[in-house]
């Protein structure tokens, strides 16, 4: 694997990330940053992980969790808005944070 520079010149490079510096960017990455603890799997075999497909990629870790952002987004669910965190019930994140695999997310192991 080549090693390539990653910065914040660079950052808007990956597929999962904002593209443009705007608010909605901000609150993308607020929400990122305060999720991100979340999504390591403590399963051992890769098979069984966590992991969310976006745009027909496999994506687990911290990818996974950028993955179930921009779906919800693309969805049209508000999931970077204060207000959705105000009035989401554990069914809706449930299913914002759905995962394709076995594992289900890491974070909603507990029961609200």
């Amino acid at each position: 694997m080549e090693l390539q520079p990653f910065d914040t010149a660079t950052r808007s490079t990956h597929l999962l990330h904002p593209k443009s510096m705007s608010l909605e960017a901000v609150d993308w990455i607020f929400l990122v940053d305060l999720l991100n603890f979340s999504f390591f799997s403590d399963e051992e075999d890769p098979e069984k992980q966590f992991y969310v497909t976006y745009k027909g990629e496999k994506f687990t870790g911290y990818w996974s969790l950028c993955a179930a952002v921009n779906r919800a987004l693309d969805a049209g669910i508000p999931i970077t808005s204060p207000r959705f965190w105000i009035e989401a019930d554990e069914d809706m994140l449930r299913d914002v944070f759905r995962g394709d695999g076995v594992e289900p997310m890491p974070m909603l192991y507990f029961s609200f």
